[in-house]
């Protein structure tokens, strides 16, 4: 069950990067200098997802009792 709950973390975080991208964006270059747009934070979260998918398809399969 916490790896159900690991994957349904990972896709709520990944919608939140996805809504805040571009203010998520904005801080990233604050902090890091340069420029960041919003297509890097997009990828973040896509990135994310694939995981939370990972995680999802373990537990469905039993990989990770």
């Amino acid at each position: 069950m916490g790896t159900l709950l690991v994957a349904l973390f990972l896709a709520a975080v990944a919608v939140a990067l996805f809504i805040q991208r571009r203010a998520l964006a904005q801080m990233q270059a604050m902090v890091l200098g340069g420029s960041v747009v919003p297509g890097c934070v997009v990828a973040e979260a896509v990135v994310l997802l694939g995981i939370a998918v990972a995680f999802a398809v373990a537990w469905w399969t039993g990989a990770l009792s």
